[in-house]
């Protein structure tokens, strides 16, 4: 049965900082790394992906470098709600008007006050616009280090708007989850998994990489980022590792990224 969220658990949860992300932290309205280098690893032969739903912006970025089918996965039920609000103003809201509507969700307690928002959520299904009123009077899409308008040059551009104007017409498949405890029913050409493993120790890092390299097609690739006090060698490492102690993972690649080098020149 399809887990629905729980107004009075999301109410308690939003503001814990331990763990440091929980099923109700606040989203990030929009990415704070550069998507575009990461997309770099699709291939014209990939057409499915899993990517951590985050900001939204991921899967977007997926479906722009020709991702036909995805399903996105995030711990916190936040993620989707930005994610499906971004989906449907794609269809409705000019360039302009989607930069007005994801930075003015950044510290705003009524989502329905952010800008052009209301017939936007209008369309959402009935299970996210009940949560959005619910959790009126919390901040739903607060997290990250700076304003949304700080992190602009990572957002969709005119072209790129333009183009999933053509290709998004319905909301991406969503599984509510941790990383640790994500059940996968298929394979990937693509994984995305963000820096989602900076906050995992390293046998929880092995365990989730031996899952993920088990459910990514031969020949396809995940992508993980890791902040620069996390040793990337290491993680290289247990790469290695399972690709030896594992049959039939040595023919999928996976691409262990410095999340600062993605976003150095923003800093």
């Amino acid at each position: 049965m399809k887990s629905m969220p729980n107004i009075s658990e999301a109410k308690e949860l939003v503001y814990s900082t331990y763990p440091v992300f929980n099923k109700y932290s606040p989203a990030y309205a929009v990415t704070n790394e550069d998507v575009r280098k990461s997309m770099k690893y699709i291939k014209k032969s990939y057409k499915t992906a899993l990517t951590v739903a985050a900001s939204g912006d991921h899967p977007l970025f997926c479906k722009l470098y020709g991702i036909e089918h995805i399903t996105t996965f995030d711990i916190s039920y936040n993620a989707k709600v930005v994610m499906d609000l971004k989906t449907l103003a794609l269809q409705h809201l000019t360039l302009n008007q989607y930069y007005e509507m994801q930075n003015s969700l950044w510290h705003n307690i009524n989502v329905r006050h952010a800008a052009h928002t209301q017939d936007i959520i209008s369309k959402l299904s009935s299970e996210v616009q009940q949560y959005i009123d619910g959790m009126n009077g919390y901040l739903l899409f607060d997290n990250g280090r700076f304003r949304s308008e700080r992190y602009q040059k990572y957002a969709l551009q005119q072209q790129e708007f333009s183009k999933l104007k053509q290709i998004v017409h319905e909301p991406f498949d969503f599984i509510w989850s941790d990383v640790k405890k994500l059940k996968l029913k298929q394979s990937y050409d693509f994984i995305h998994l963000s820096n989602i493993c900076d906050f995992l120790p390293y046998v929880a890092i092995q365990k989730v990489l031996i899952k993920m390299l088990n459910h990514t097609n031969t020949g396809g690739s995940i992508v993980m980022l890791l902040h620069q006090k996390n040793d990337i060698y290491k993680v290289k490492d247990i790469v290695h590792d399972i690709q030896c102690d594992y049959p039939g993972t040595q023919n999928k690649n996976v691409v262990v990224l410095r999340m600062h080098e993605l976003v150095k020149h923003l800093y």
